[in-house]
């Protein structure tokens, strides 16, 4: 008996000593991984300086900025170690403006990161500065364009600070760290440095959304900071506007901001700006950054920034006797629709969501673009919103009569009245003119919603009138109404919004055609990448079978590509199947270069049509549609001629395959 409690015993100690040993196993505690500091600063002379990095776990060295090529550091990676490692990080000589890396040294499941800035000998400060996202390909990760920095208390996730959003088209950043350990976090997003002194305008304009699961204090506040060199800690930062949302304000709803730097910073030369985040359950959202010469776009009235009930004057334009819009311009929802057709107004001006504002809706096989008009937010009890065509000279139209589809959406359903409504009056006041309504586009109660409805209405009582304005008005607050495929009379193109699609016949820039389901091409296409003329060989998939490919082009910066030993000379067709990038628009021009014209001339331009498979990294998988086929024609080519492809930085991105010349 005496036998089996020692055996027992031992049995016992043995395992607790195996117990003992594990919980001593660097696996078995949580990955943690830390620099000595997270700031190093370097002159315009360059240099060396160290760190000392601990990782219980394996890590490497990952490394976030635009061209980082003057900068080296001595380990980028190890395995885990109980003893910290000396690394040492060099620049080279600067000759030009101060810039910046952050080095993040990632383990699996967490990382630590350190800023670099070497100062440069020349002022960085930029007099304009504007970011829409519109680069964002990816949500929840670092962003990486337009010269931002950025910082968060809670390092450890890249959720925990500022990072990439994107719902349907809209792009955005946003913070939400509610599963961050601390109790509270601390997040800047700052600007690149700015020069308000010497700028056309001196204005700060931003939207920002809130969205949150349980309620809390959090706040956004824009700081500045005239002594920030890196360290987020050692800079002092004022607070020079409050852009946190009361308690209870409503969820998912873009607010603009305009902040006037006129009295605070009118003087500075060297200034940073940043939204700063201070809580942890909230989510805020941010876009539509305009600073400087650029900040006469408001994002709610783009006719006038600085007094949003100013309508602009597209009503004065000359009467015309046909209209036509589908609204495939709009790239961007939730914003003002910027048009040299169309007007607007609400009674409540003080948010776009409360007036007649751009929506896109992304599925699977298709992009809706349309209007809508939602105020359910606003402080009105109830909200009258209009959005009027261009004067129309009915006299002249053929056939007299207006087309559009609507549909309905409603969170409460309410007694809001949808109507097209005429004056002969209006002289830039909607509430003085005198309306008269002519077609009720209301829906009753209980309707399906989010069903395109087409409605049709007859202006033949109105045969004689040269100078009409007919317009479209919404009465209410809850219900949604949307609005599509306006058209009067006989348009000759559907085009009311300024970008066009490229079905305008006056710009000489036709759309394209149905194919040839010719895939491959005879002409030489690039076989590697191309970073400074952003030129990339890719791949396409149509119908199952991979193809070469050309992309051109990159988030905010044009591509160009030449190509030359055409297979034939004299007069030849090329052809060619082209898309723009997934929910944008892409200017292709093509010249002739070495003897030959194009289509008559030396250079011919195309507004590529936008496609879903034109998203992300190749291959690109793409169902061509019947406009994205192109024929063109070639004449005098000679032995020497080359074509050479290329898009602009405004509408970069596109991708061609099956060029071939014949």
């Amino acid at each position: 008996m005496r036998r089996c409690k020692l055996l027992a015993f031992m049995m016992m100690a043995v395992t607790l000593l195996g117990i003992a040993s594990c919980i001593t196993d660097p696996e078995f505690k949580p990955a943690d991984i830390s620099v000595s500091t997270t700031t190093l600063n370097f002159s315009a002379e360059g240099g060396s300086a160290t760190i000392e990095l601990l990782s219980n776990r394996d890590w490497k060295l990952e490394v976030v900025g635009e061209e980082v090529t003057w900068l080296a550091v001595s380990r980028i990676s190890a395995e885990a170690s109980e003893a910290s490692h000396t690394i040492t990080i060099s620049t080279l000589p600067l000759d030009g403006v101060t810039r910046q890396a952050t080095l993040n040294f990632r383990t699996e499941t967490v990382y630590a990161s350190v800023r670099v800035t070497q100062k440069g000998n020349v002022s960085s400060a930029v007099t304009s500065f504007s970011d829409d996202f519109a680069s964002i390909e990816e949500a929840n990760v670092a962003y990486t364009d337009k010269g931002w920095s950025f910082y968060s208390s809670d390092p450890s996730d890249v959720y925990y600070g500022w990072r990439t959003g994107l719902y349907n088209s809209d792009k955005y950043i946003q913070i939400a760290p509610y599963s961050s350990s601390q109790d509270q976090v601390v997040a800047y997003a700052t600007t690149p440095l700015l020069n308000v002194r010497d700028a056309a305008q001196k204005n700060l304009s931003f939207q920002v959304a809130l969205y949150y699961k349980e309620e809390d204090a959090s706040k956004l506040e824009v700081v500045a900071s005239t002594d920030f060199a890196g360290d987020y800690a050692a800079a002092t930062w004022t607070v020079v506007y409050d852009a946190t949302f009361p308690a209870g304000a409503s969820m998912n709803s873009w607010k603009t901001h305009n902040v006037n730097l006129e009295e605070t910073y009118g003087d500075v030369a060297e200034v940073y700006f940043a939204f700063r985040y201070t809580g942890k359950s909230n989510t805020y959202r941010l876009d539509n950054v305009v600073f400087g010469d650029t900040a006469g776009t408001n994002p709610d009235n783009p006719n006038n920034p600085d007094n949003p009930s100013d309508i602009g004057d597209n009503w004065k334009n000359p009467a015309v006797s046909a209209f036509g819009d589908d609204f495939q311009s709009i790239q961007t929802g939730y914003i003002s629709y910027v048009s040299d057709n169309w007007t607007f107004w609400s009674s409540d001006m003080s948010d776009i969501n409360y007036q007649f504002k751009t929506r896109v809706w992304e599925a699977e096989t298709a992009v809706d673009k349309y209007l809508d008009i939602a105020p359910y937010a606003s402080s009105q009890a109830q909200v009258t919103a209009f959005a009027m065509l261009p004067k129309m000279n009915v006299a002249e139209s053929a056939p007299k009569e207006l087309k559009f589809d609507t549909a309905l959406y409603y969170k409460e359903e309410d007694q809001s009245q949808f109507e097209v409504v005429v004056s002969s009056d209006f002289a830039g006041d909607f509430e003085t003119a005198t309306w008269t309504v002519v077609y009720d586009a209301t829906y009753p109660a209980a309707s399906e919603t989010n069903v395109w409805k087409t409605h049709t209405v007859d202006f033949s009582d109105y045969a004689a009138a040269d100078s009409l304005f007919v317009a479209f008005r919404y009465t209410g607050k809850s219900n949604t109404y949307r609005l599509d495929n306006v058209i009067f009379g006989t348009p000759e193109h559907m085009n009311g919004g300024n970008e066009g699609n490229g079905d305008d016949p006056g710009n000489d820039n036709p759309s394209g055609g149905e194919g040839n389901g010719v895939y491959s091409s005879n002409l030489a296409l690039p076989t590697a990448d191309s970073s400074s003329e952003a030129h990339y060989a890719v791949k396409v998939i149509v119908d199952g079978e991979e193809y070469p490919a050309l992309k051109l082009g990159k988030s905010e910066a044009g591509g160009t590509y030449t190509v030359g030993n055409l297979p034939a000379t004299g007069d030849v067709t090329l052809t060619f199947y082209g898309v723009a990038w997934k929910g944008k628009s892409c200017d292709l021009t093509i010249a002739v270069n070495n003897g030959g014209q194009i289509d008559g001339g030396a250079s011919k331009t195309l507004s590529l049509v936008p496609n879903q498979g034109a998203a992300q990294n190749t291959p690109f998988t793409i169902t061509f549609g019947d406009k994205d086929f192109y024929t063109l024609n070639l004449t005098g080519v000679t032995e020497n001629t080359t074509l050479t492809f290329s898009t602009p930085n405004a509408k970069p991105r596109c991708i061609l395959t099956g060029l071939n010349v014949n």
